[in-house]
């Protein structure tokens, strides 16, 4: 869609998408990765943070295990 001026027209993001606002924030978490057939059992802390992304239609989660002892190579995303 497009308007008499040619901006193109953002729809809103449906109301139902506020549901999720509870998961939106910032978090530390502790915890355990079990073992598996490729890595062994390790403790783990991570950064966690949730927030609305493309204009409010879409929450994106992004972790970080942090590096200690048990975990010198954590993993990112």
């Amino acid at each position: 869609m497009t308007t008499s001026d040619d901006q193109q027209l953002i729809p809103m993001p449906p109301p139902q998408l506020a549901e999720l606002n509870y998961f939106r924030g910032t978090w530390a978490a502790e915890g355990i990765f079990h073992a598996t057939p490729f890595t062994p059992q390790k403790s783990i802390r991570m950064h966690i943070e949730a927030d609305l992304v493309y204009r409010g239609s879409w929450i994106q989660f992004n972790t970080a295990e942090l590096a200690d002892g048990d975990n010198p190579n954590p993993l990112r995303r």
